[in-house]
């Protein structure tokens, strides 16, 4: 029988799990399959039991799913007043699509935000005095960010009309879906018109123009748009 100083099967465990550098956010164990990016800072207190939820930020073990844990935050609150009730990341079908609208609803929410991080509930947290809290604030008073967020948006916008083409309920033939790559290629080129973005533009379309080649690029595609008069004339 153990004495009332042994340590027990559960606690042996557990410091073993100190000393190997176990993380618990990294065993699949203890999260479910799922894209939700709550489950990058939570984890289920003991493996497979969903009931309660373990908050990785701070010692609260939450009952009602990731939903609740992402919504326990003091400054995760305060951003939703700013908001006005609506969450950063956006969801989609793709993860092209799910990055996308997430780039989109943080420039559209750019002004909230900064309000958030001058604001006293951010300052006076101990988040704010960490070197996460620290670097997250450069980020959203940096004009350089915000920058390269809006290249990154009118890059990404005439991608993503041709990838709702793909996806749609009428599936385009691949001489239709060549030829709307190319429209949308020029849309690209002439939002990055001004000279002090073609350094910019260039570093876009190489990577378009060689994910493009490598997947999808062959002479077949556009002699069967060409003997298409019905499809060609449509998309010149």
């Amino acid at each position: 029988m153990a004495s009332s100083g042994d340590v027990g099967p559960a606690n042996a465990s557990a410091e073993s799990s100190k000393n190997d550098g176990y993380d618990p956010l990294k065993d699949p164990r203890r999260r479910p399959k799922s894209n939700d990016p709550g489950w990058k800072y939570a984890y289920y207190v003991e493996p497979g039991k969903r009931d309660l939820i373990q908050c990785a930020l701070c010692p609260r073990k939450i009952k009602g799913g990731i939903i609740r844990v992402k919504q326990h935050g003091r400054i995760l609150n305060e951003m939703r007043k700013f908001t006005k009730g609506m969450d950063l990341v956006r969801m989609a079908a793709t993860r092209f699509a799910t990055a996308f609208l997430t780039l989109r609803s943080l420039h559209k929410h750019k002004d909230a935000l900064r309000a958030l991080f001058s604001g006293d509930v951010f300052t006076r947290s101990k988040v704010a005095k960490t070197e996460a809290g620290k670097k997250v604030y450069e980020i959203i008073f940096s004009t350089q960010f915000w920058n390269s967020v809006e290249d990154c948006l009118r890059a990404s916008l005439p991608l993503l009309v041709v990838l709702r083409l793909v996806d749609g309920d009428e599936k385009p033939a691949l001489p239709e879906v060549a030829a709307a790559m190319n429209i949308e290629k020029q849309k690209i080129s002439a939002s990055f018109s001004t000279q002090n973005k073609k350094a910019c533009l260039n570093r876009i379309m190489k990577i378009v123009e060689n994910r493009w080649v490598k997947q999808m690029d062959t002479p077949l595609y556009g002699a069967a748009l060409y003997l298409n008069p019905g499809k060609f004339y449509k998309m010149k």
